[in-house]
């Protein structure tokens, strides 16, 4: 009887062991299924995008550009005229406006004005062929670029946008799409350039117009919102009126 007992409290622990060694072998399987998942995830954000990953991204996108133009009526309903608004903000310098108040009422990442936060694009959106130009990798907030066509005061003045440049194609086209529905970019043969790196709103227009010119593609023609190629500098590039003059 003691005998029986002994091969039965040995054979228990031999099945113990087995399932537990089945255990370890189904977590290192599951784990390497995980990172090969991941590595394929991440080789394809370093590269082409998929369609939901472009319509994901161009949503985002769309998002923040309509957030911050949200911030910029909350400011002007609260008083600020369109010289005082400031983007100051802690990622990107260059942006602090002398006319904005000390008590920062018109700053538009400030609680106590436009009440957003400065937000970075996120990297796997950009094409990083473009990675040392000017004006990679940073929302830019602009006032020395005219969106040719808009006209909303009947005269050319510059508008004043939130642009993103150098962006993926899939994710330019997928904007447009959300947009226009159409997928088609249109290709800017102006000079947009003038106002990205030089041109950052600090409470000034200067009207010395730089214009975004897409009149060879009526349904993209003097819109608010956009993206397109351009023909003097490259890539894709998205922009939206913050407030149109």
């Amino acid at each position: 009887m003691r005998q029986n007992k002994k091969r039965t409290s040995y054979n228990n622990r031999t099945r113990e062991a087995g399932n537990v060694f089945i255990l370890i072998l189904l977590g290192v399987f599951l784990f390497g299924a995980l990172m090969y998942s991941f590595s394929r995830s991440a080789d394809q954000g370093a590269g082409n995008l998929s369609k939901q990953q472009a319509k994901i991204a161009a949503q985002e996108i769309l998002n923040y550009a309509r957030l911050v133009e949200g911030a910029v009526d909350r400011v002007r309903r609260n008083g600020c005229s369109e010289s005082e608004i400031s983007f100051e903000n802690d990622v990107v310098a260059g942006y602090t406006n002398p006319n904005a108040p000390t008590d920062k009422s018109c700053h538009i990442f400030d609680d106590v004005g436009g009440k957003i936060n400065y937000d970075a694009p996120v990297t796997q959106w950009l094409d990083s062929s473009n990675g040392a130009e000017a004006s990679y990798g940073n929302f830019y907030f602009v006032a020395e670029n005219e969106i040719s066509g808009l006209n909303i005061s009947g005269s050319s003045k510059d508008d004043l946008l939130i642009q993103l440049n150098w962006i993926k194609q899939e994710i330019c086209e997928e904007l447009n799409y959300q947009i226009f529905n159409d997928k088609t970019i249109t290709e800017d043969p102006s000079s947009f350039f003038q106002g990205v790196t030089t041109g950052k709103a600090i409470g000034s227009f200067d009207n010395n117009v730089g214009s975004i010119n897409l009149t060879s593609y009526p349904i993209h023609e003097g819109k608010n919102t956009a993206c397109f190629s351009s023909q003097t500098g490259g890539g894709f590039h998205f922009y939206h009126a913050l407030l149109a003059r």
